[in-house]
């Protein structure tokens, strides 16, 4: 009963961890994205800003002063606005290359939350598998042991010489439910 018992409570432990690892998941995974558009917009406002410089500086243009003014008004507003979206995005997980790592976000967020609550649900179901076959090894002893009891009843109920024999069936089986139940406990 007590392992029967105990196996009931690792399968709600592991029940909780499952919980909470899909929890944890689905947040890291929405905040990791939530920053990927954030930096996709900062990318897009820094590769617009940079096309407009461009085209400033590009002296094969024929571009008015008043076209001019307002494309250098827009470049400075696409880079005014790189500085705030970068705010909204962990730099940190920006590659060599330039691009978003967000599985390594991902990744670390849920590092994070593995030290902080129980994410592994694991251990706690093999603890529950392990706790409920020792259970019902400890039925089968239990009903070794019940066996041995009815050979002894008959044993003293019969006045015959097959008594003996019961009752060394009836010991016989006391004593493998004895020796079972003590190295299912060890063990």
């Amino acid at each position: 009963a007590i392992a029967g018992d105990a196996a009931g409570n690792a399968d709600f432990a592991g029940i909780g961890a499952t919980l909470n690892r899909e929890e944890s998941r689905t947040l890291n995974s929405a905040t990791a994205y939530q920053q990927y558009r954030a930096y996709t917009t900062y990318l897009r406002n820094n590769e617009t800003g940079q096309a407009m410089a461009d085209d400033l500086d590009d002296s094969t243009k024929t571009i008015s002063d008043e076209q001019r003014t307002i494309i250098a008004n827009e470049r400075t507003a696409s880079w005014d606005q790189i500085v705030v979206d970068q705010d909204f995005f962990q730099t940190r997980h920006l590659r060599a290359d330039g691009t978003y790592n967000v599985l390594r976000q991902i990744g670390e967020n849920e590092a994070e939350d593995a030290q902080r609550k129980d994410i592994d649900p694991d251990p706690h179901f093999a603890e529950s598998d392990r706790l409920r076959i020792k259970s019902n090894l400890m039925v089968g002893m239990l009903i070794l042991m019940a066996g041995s009891l009815w050979f002894y009843t008959m044993a003293s109920e019969i006045k015959h010489g097959i008594r003996y024999p019961l009752a060394g069936i009836g010991l016989l089986c006391m004593l493998i439910g004895t020796i079972g139940t003590f190295a299912i406990e060890v063990l």
